[in-house]
């Protein structure tokens, strides 16, 4: 894992260490995403183009709602905002699996 993660009061942030170890384990080579500093959310950006919409349905349909980028600049930018702060670790890791899944299955 990448850079240690630290709240406002000095302790760490385990699940966004966890999510981003998730993404490792899943999506490295396929996408990059964003590192901050704490937070709730991470952006997940794929290398190929992927239609976000079918990803949406896809993901919805196994239970995991996705948040596609273009829902908050309004442009098809092959993002995805993934939240984990109100999640487990294990759902986190759960949930990101599902959309590897999904991504192979739309590319």
């Amino acid at each position: 894992m990448t850079g240690i993660w630290l709240t406002s009061n000095g302790s760490y942030t385990v699940a966004g260490m966890a999510a981003m170890e998730s993404l490792e384990r899943h999506f490295l080579g396929r996408a990059h995403w964003s590192q901050p500093d704490g937070g709730f959310y991470v952006w997940l950006t794929f290398e190929q183009p992927v239609r976000t919409s079918r990803l949406f349905q896809a993901a919805l349909k196994r239970g995991v709602l996705l948040n596609p980028g273009d829902i908050y600049d309004f442009e098809g930018d092959n993002s995805l905002r993934l939240s984990y702060a109100y999640t487990t670790p294990e759902e986190f890791e759960a949930s990101v699996d599902v959309l590897a899944q999904v991504v192979r299955e739309v590319l």
